[in-house]
């Protein structure tokens, strides 16, 4: 902050602040007491922390093979079609199959049946009566969409009280206005052209419009902005209004929130609660917010404001916006407001109602990865976390990035004793993430502190638009569905171990929010940014150093901070050192705190700005903190010389040499070292009964690294197999080099046990060590791998050819998402995608009887006689011709989805051009128009959404291969790029190694066998073999050898010792691949190829948010984009030779 800035504040409420009148009400329960134990703590209500009951380490171990449902995923399942309690039945079945713990039944867009009617409600308990019998763990969802709140709009109906607003200023040149209507401040202008007005709001300046409301006017005089009479209104310069959002709700007001669980989580209690803690287990809330980067409006903020602080809050408001006079004050004290009334409206009545009815409220808050993002939408996120049950987040896409999203619900769960700490994700991700890239994301956040995962999503169906929702689904639809199992157990074994241990954070890093609120004025953002920018770089460096640390929220730490003896107390959690980062504010009760905390001999660095206010105000007491904390540059050497000299982390890594996979193997550069800011481990120490757990995870996807670090304590140790719940001391598991207790313990003073490993891309160990601790370093053993690079040497190296025998599982396909349109038997169109002509239909605004022609080209051949099938949506609806011929319409089932019907035209096709045309009636009810209306003004309406009618592609499925007359180019990240005209050929039975979808599968959604013989050689004894490839371009691949399974590959390191499955001479083998829905279903046409970040409109020409800072107004292109399936590269056997 500008010092002479700071210099000329004058104070609506004081210069100096001895108390707090702006404490934030109690998040949970009163403060704790001054003496601290977790186990006495009686000022948490033990009720709403309530746990599964605590559990020996020796009975959790026992679990680890097939962990308990509590543990396992909890997907969102999308409820989004004309639901049926059997087909809802038989879809939990598919759950309990693939290993998932529970489901969250999400009311979602296309759902046509009555959101909470009668229908609706014999729907959820055919849900819940099928997961009670199953074990399973039942969820409810509380809204028709999302942003949780409205009531499938109920609430909002109920009158303008109900409905969200929206501060708005507006400067006034009075030059160029005149007053049209004095009560309602409406102004029109002469000139309109003119800028002479400037609207630091919304909108620009216009006549009289429903939705504003003036709350007041105002003038600058004498230094400050002072409110003007509205029969005076000539003078103001400024005037201050309020917009209406008539589809979402004012989640400041509780009577507003009362509401709407009166109409909704009250309508399942009615039904359901006898269900309620026993097989319906909680209710997911998404995304409630008083606005998205708003300065929000409420009838009650007067009054609050008043009680609060005993000044007016009209007096302020224009400092909201502007930097004049002592705007850190106003600003501070108006967000501490705002803050406490959301998360006491929203969250803490709904938590109450949960806690009250047996259940735990879980979900995420919106805005939750930026400190200016959560300003302008919730205040604080940690504020609101502390009344869930079950804290949430929301990670969407195909990436990782900083933690600060994970470890704020991390913290507070830590803190506040609860146990799950839950993530929606891989939303977003895209049809082709494989179960590399979904561990890859998942353990990125796990090792930040999330400890339970809900996937996002599994799609009821994907009719129409369903099947462009967020993608992928995660569901019965993937070719991999039947392997899923083996990633929900991974993530289960996981989950149970991180929720049953209990981590240790020696750290406190204190939260900046209070500073955002400072820094923000709704308009320019970079004062926020730098915010927010330094506190994620000292939790990177933090995470770098392996120091693991906690993030302390103010609003949490005026409910339940304490200092006992030199530890800074939060709950449940004590802390020896608290680190600031750069800060404009800090509470008042935060600095008391800490001045505390100094007297008793405690621990407290500064790096870079210390604060200058307290609570928005300057304040003497600043200096007394200055002088006795560790005052440090904000730089990684410094923050890493001071603690490396005061603490030892649970892990140190001594040395780290990478390895890039961005090449193909002979390509690859030698190791080289990394320097300590990038280096990407990224680890979590916990304590489970006599046990120590090491978490390490390589949060790099493409490199690998060797390691040397020094491990924290000596005894037994053991690496737990989360792939199959084993344990594996470490003197015979191969994946280690070496291993040895650092007996000179000189590295930095550093204790413990050194240690080698060696992480492929994303790869990540769980140790175990018992805490049997030997004094004696010699009777620690000195462990080196049984094979690898210390006892063997690679003997020789047998590579597969080039050729495969190619098996499919599955008939293969030719997406047709082009076609002509014709109305009224009138002329027809040019070829157009089909999804630029459902736009046009829905604009056209009336009904209309349409043709759809579709274009197939096939090369001779007697497999257009073998079986095959047309794919159509909702075929009862069409007439259908192919070659003038009528189709017979009988179905023969579904494939890939229930909405997936197939028609049998086995014979239809011939050699040439095959003209295929789909005749139907296109309406939309009245309704229905006006929903896709309200779609266009707030989000709440647009995921809700259904269509009447809607035409989609079309898809062939049979005994063929699809070959594109254009040729094919291959970019980087496995994109394939053709400009189509697509031709159906003669399928062959032998591939080449490298990519299949230019073999013949452009559109496969299916499984391949790649199988050819390799010869082998007798081994000799103290000889064996190892299998090692590639990652291949593929969801997961398998293992065979001689028709025996070997292993399943769900990601990195791709190599298994197969030395019992091989014998001398001829060996059969066989590697399968599993496909996505990607090349079927797209996205194929954005312009930016191969996305991270999939949302509906990246499937049209309209870029939406998912498309970031893309700045061109059109995103489709006519080209294809397909991915890559298959090898990259010969598989290869190695014979390893111990060495003697």
């Amino acid at each position: 902050m500008n010092q002479s800035r700071q210099q000329s504040m004058s104070s609506t409420f004081g210069h100096n602040q001895d108390t707090d009148p702006g404490r934030l009400h109690q998040p949970i329960q009163q403060p704790l007491s001054n003496v601290y134990s977790a186990a006495d703590d009686q000022s948490i209500d033990r009720s709403r922390q309530e746990q599964p009951a605590e559990r020996s380490a020796e009975s959790i171990f026992s679990q680890l093979v097939d962990p308990p449902a509590v543990y396992r995923a909890i997907p969102f399942w999308s409820w989004n079609g004309r639901l049926d309690p059997q087909e809802i039945r038989r879809q939990v079945r598919e759950m309990k199959q693939a290993g998932l713990g529970g489901f969250i039944m999400h009311a979602r867009a296309g759902l046509e049946t009555p959101y909470l009617g009668e229908e609706w409600m014999d729907c959820i308990a055919a849900g819940i009566e099928e997961g009670q019998q199953l074990g399973m763990q039942v969820w409810c969802y509380d809204e028709n969409g999302w942003p949780s709140g409205f009531a499938d709009g109920v609430v909002p109906r109920l009158g303008l009280d109900y409905q969200q607003k929206w501060l708005r200023i507006e400067k006034i040149d009075r030059n160029l206005v005149h007053p049209i209507d004095p009560d309602k401040a409406i102004y029109q202008t002469d000139d309109p052209e003119s800028s002479g007005s400037e609207r630091l709001g919304l909108r620009e300046q216009q006549a009289a419009e429903d939705d504003c409301h003036t709350i007041a006017f105002y003038r600058y005089q004498n230094g400050r902005y002072v409110q003007v009479p509205h029969d005076q209104q000539d003078i103001a310069e400024l005037r201050l209004y309020y917009e209406v959002n008539p589809y979402y709700i004012d989640t400041l007001d509780a009577k507003v929130v009362e509401a709407f669980i009166e109409s909704t989580y009250e309508q399942y209690a009615d039904r359901f609660a006898a269900h309620f803690g026993q097989s319906v287990y909680g209710i997911f809330t998404d995304e409630p917010q008083y606005g998205r980067n708003q300065i929000p409006w409420s009838f009650t903020l007067e009054e609050q404001f008043r009680q609060t602080y005993d000044a007016e809050l009209l007096d302020i408001l224009p400092l909201l916006f502007l930097e004049k006079e002592d705007y850190p004050a106003a600003r501070y004290h108006f967000w501490e407001l705002v803050t406490r009334l959301f998360s006491e409206s929203f969250m803490k009545q709904i938590g109450d109602w949960c806690e009250k009815h047996q259940l735990r409220l879980t979900g995420h808050v919106v805005s939750e990865d930026h400190l200016t993002a959560q300003t302008g939408a919730v205040g604080d996120a940690m504020a609101s976390y502390a009344y869930m049950q079950t804290p949430g987040i929301d990670w969407l896409g195909r990436f990782t990035s900083n933690p600060l999203t994970p470890k704020q619900a991390g913290s507070v769960a830590r803190q506040l004793g609860q146990k799950f700490v839950l993530s929606e994700t891989f939303g977003c991700s895209g049809w082709n993430v494989s179960f590399a890239d979904l561990k890859w994301i998942a353990e990125w956040q796990y090792v930040h502190g999330i400890n339970l995962m809900c996937q996002h999503l599994e799609g009821y169906s994907l009719r129409g638009i369903r099947k462009r929702d967020y993608p992928p689904s995660l569901y019965y639809q993937q070719p991999w569905w039947e392997q899923y199992s083996r990633f929900n157990d991974y993530f289960g074994r996981l989950s149970m171990l991180l929720a049953e241990s209990r981590q240790h954070a020696d750290l406190l890093l204190l939260h900046p929010i209070r500073s955002s609120w400072i820094a923000y004025n709704n308009r320019t953002y970079d004062w926020g940014e730098q915010i927010h920018q330094d506190f994620v770089q000292i939790s990177e460096w933090l995470g770098a150093m392996q120091y693991s640390h906690d993030y302390g929220s103010e609003s949490i730490i005026a409910n339940h901070g304490q200092v006992r003896g030199d530890r800074f107390v939060i709950g449940q959690a004590a802390y020896s050192v608290v680190i600031l980062p750069p800060m404009l504010t800090i509470a008042a009760h935060t600095l008391e705190l800490l001045l505390e905390l100094l007297r008793q001999g405690g621990r407290i660095i500064a790096l870079g700005t210390l604060p200058t206010l307290v609570n928005g105000h300057h304040d003497k007491r600043l200096a007394e903190l200055e002088a006795g904390i560790s005052c440090l540059d904000l730089n990684r050497e410094s923050l890493a010389a001071y603690l490396d000299h005061n603490l030892q982390p649970g892990i140190t890594i001594r040395h780290l040499d990478r390895v890039s996979h961005s090449q193909p193997a002979h390509l690859q550069l030698a190791p080289e070292s990394v320097a300590a800011d990038d280096i990407p481990i990224r680890s979590q120490v916990s304590a489970l009964g006599q046990y120590t757990l090491y978490y390490l995870v390589n949060t790099d996807r493409i490199c690998s690294y060797n390691t040397e670090m020094i491990l924290s304590g000596s005894g037994k140790w053991e690496q737990i197999n989360l792939e199959n719940g084993q344990m594996i001391p470490l003197t015979d598991y191969s994946e280690y080099d070496n291993v040895q207790a650092d007996r000179e313990s000189k590295f930095r003073g550093v204790k413990g046990t050194l240690i080698q490993l060696s992480f492929a891309p994303a790869q990540s160990y769980m140790l175990r060590l018992c805490t049997e601790y030997r004094e004696n370093a010699d009777e620690l053993p000195a462990v080196t791998r049984t094979t690898g690079t210390n006892r063997t040497t690679a003997h020789s190296i047998i590579r597969t050819t080039d050729q495969w025998q190619l098996s499919q599982s599955d008939l293969n396909s030719l997406t047709l998402d082009y076609c002509r349109l014709r109305l009224e038997d009138g002329e027809w169109s040019e070829k157009q995608p089909i999804i630029f002509l459902q736009e046009q239909l829905v604009r056209l605004g009336y009904p209309v009887e349409i043709e759809l022609e579709f274009i197939v080209e096939a090369q001779p051949g007697d497999y257009l006689n073998r079986e095959m099938y047309l794919i159509v949506e909702q075929p009862e609806q069409y007439r259908i011709t192919i070659n003038d011929h009528i189709l017979d319409q009988q179905e023969r089932g579904w494939w890939r989805d229930i909405a997936f019907r197939k028609l049998d035209i086995a014979g239809y096709l011939g050699a040439g051009s095959n003209r295929i045309v789909l005749s139907r009636h296109f309406a939309n009810s009245a309704e229905t128009y006006a929903a896709i209306a309200r779609a266009q003004i707030f989000e709440s309406e647009g995921n809700k959404l259904f269509y009447d009618t809607e035409i989609e592609s079309i898809y062939l499925l049979g005994d063929f291969h699809v070959h594109s007359d254009t040729g094919y180019v291959h970019a980087g990240n496995g994109e394939i790029y053709t400009d189509g005209h697509f031709r159906l050929q003669k399928p062959v039975s032998v591939v080449q190694t490298g990519d299949l979808t230019t073999q013949g599968l452009n559109f496969y959604a299916g499984n391949v066998q790649l199988s050819q013989q390799v010869v082998i050689p007798k081994l000799d004894v103290g000889q064996c073999a190892w299998f090692r490839l590639e990652r291949p371009d593929a969801v997961l691949s398998r293992l065979w050898l001689n028709g025996q399974e070997v292993h399943t590959f769900m990601w990195a390191p791709y190599k298994i010792e197969v030395t019992d499955y091989l014998h001398a001479g001829d060996n059969e083998l066989t590697i399968e691949l599993l496909s996505s829905c990607r090349n079927l279903l797209g996205p194929h046409h954005h312009i930016r190829g191969e996305l991270t970040m999939v949302g509906p409109d990246s499937f049209t020409d309209t870029p939406g948010w998912t498309d970031g800072d893309h700045a061109e107004p059109h995103i489709y292109t006519d080209r294809y984009c397909l991915t890559s399936f298959g090898l990259n590269g010969h598989a290869e056997i190695v014979i390893y030779t111990e060495r003697r």
